[in-house]
């Protein structure tokens, strides 16, 4: 008989942003994987009304759910409520657990369990309001729980007192979403995809550097919203994607690695994962953030690294499965 998965993701509404429209994209691309793979695939969104979502989801007895929820009811922080409830339902899912991933959601947690456990990341203060007061320039404003670089652009990267107090007067610290400040690390990019194998091995894949040598001198160096999501900028249309395999950089790639594999190991990430990175003029690594559920669009970052080294979208799929059944 067909393994039956139900490809669970969260709702959007009828007219959704380019970010949120992101999730239907991997649903479908991973429902055509599972049926080319010779298994049986549906498809259900659930919604912060999780009795009905466990009533329903039950009532399908599915094998395996295949977790694509990145936020419930337009809110990231309640995406750790999809995985609690597969658990009270007994079935296997792939992907982090409720805990890995409370824990990597709000980047100012996880960054005080890097720094506890000698990770090296970005100084950073939370909480910011109107009485905020910087300890250091420059630094970034990021929010705490959103994914997908929502209200990053080139007005986040904080430089003076001046360019602190024209963001308070132009409201930014009335807004609704928690936000933090992050030391801003000029310097070169990177992010580590890692995806977990049969037997409880795992892959760090090579390092992906986002390239601006498009931008000019005087453009912050970030991949704000536009660069991920409006097609239309410049941020878009000029911020790449390199797989380089400079000597050069071997000893700095496998520090890269190294450190990884350490990020996977202390937040007990499962089935895959990814870490984002920079790197200073001196060399230094910093970790940014972890991201226990990236992107599985067939054009993400996450799926460019594994193809890098012969792993096709399927054969994502089948080990996401495989390791949730495991």
């Amino acid at each position: 008989m067909k393994p039956f998965i139900l490809i669970v993701h969260n709702r959007v509404g009828d007219t959704p942003t380019e970010d949120e429209n992101d999730v239907i994209v991997q649903t479908t691309a991973v429902a055509a994987a599972i049926n080319r793979l010779g298994w049986r695939a549906e498809t259900l969104p659930l919604t912060l009304d999780l009795k009905e979502g466990s009533t329903l989801i039950a009532s399908k007895a599915p094998d395996c759910i295949f977790n694509l929820v990145e936020s419930l009811d337009g809110d990231d922080r309640f995406a750790v409520a999809a995985p609690i409830l597969f658990e009270s339902l007994h079935i296997p899912y792939t992907g982090s657990s409720p805990a890995t991933l409370a824990a990597t959601s709000n980047k100012c947690v996880a960054k005080k369990i890097m720094r506890a456990a000698g990770i090296p990341t970005p100084r950073w203060q939370p909480s910011l309001n109107a009485a905020f007061r910087p300890e250091f320039f420059p630094f970034i404003i990021k929010s705490a729980n959103d994914h997908a670089s929502i209200g990053i652009s080139d007005d986040s990267i904080i430089t003076s007192a001046g360019d602190w107090q024209r963001w308070v007067d132009c409201g930014g610290a009335e807004q609704r979403r928690e936000v933090f400040a992050e030391e801003y690390i000029h310097g070169r990019e990177f992010n580590l995809s890692v995806l977990q194998r049969i037997g409880d091995t795992i892959t760090v894949f090579p390092p992906a550097e986002i390239s601006f040598t498009a931008f000019p001198a005087e453009k912050p160096h970030i991949v704000g919203y536009a660069a991920k999501w409006e097609k239309g900028s410049f941020e878009y249309a000029h911020t790449s994607r390199l797989f380089s395999r400079d000597p050069q950089d071997a000893a700095l790639h496998e520090r890269l690695k190294a450190t990884a594999h350490a990020c996977w190991d202390l937040f007990s990430l499962a089935g895959y994962g990814r870490v984002d990175f920079r790197v200073d003029a001196a060399g230094k690594i910093h970790v940014l953030e972890i991201n226990a559920n990236p992107c599985l669009a067939p054009d993400a970052g996450f799926v460019a690294a594994c193809g890098k080294c012969g792993i096709g979208f399927d054969a994502i799929v089948k080990e996401l499965v495989a390791v949730a059944l495991e």
